[in-house]
């Protein structure tokens, strides 16, 4: 059985051509892929760090909204006070 050398080499070179365009195209795939990645990670940082911007902008108004409340308890027992004194 005599082996033409020349196809085989051609043969091999196809295929190597074939496996380095693959290799390429999985490299791009890859690279895609990283970006996507990295933008998701981007994103969900933002969302992480979104409740906790919207926390500090609430603690000005819970504080104001804790002195109304103390005032209105205040308020409210200064009221039941004056009512028995005057029962």
């Amino acid at each position: 059985m005599e082996r033409n050398y020349d196809e085989v080499i051609a043969e091999m070179l196809i295929e190597m051509d074939q496996l380095h365009r693959k290799g390429i195209a999985q490299d791009e795939r890859n690279a895609k892929f990283d970006k996507r990645l990295d933008l998701t990670v981007k994103r969900m940082v933002k969302a992480e760090k979104r409740p906790d911007d919207a926390d500090k902008r609430m603690e000005p108004f819970d504080k104001r909204m804790e002195l109304v409340d103390d005032k209105l308890e205040r308020s409210i027992r200064e009221l039941k006070a004056f009512s028995k004194a005057q029962n």
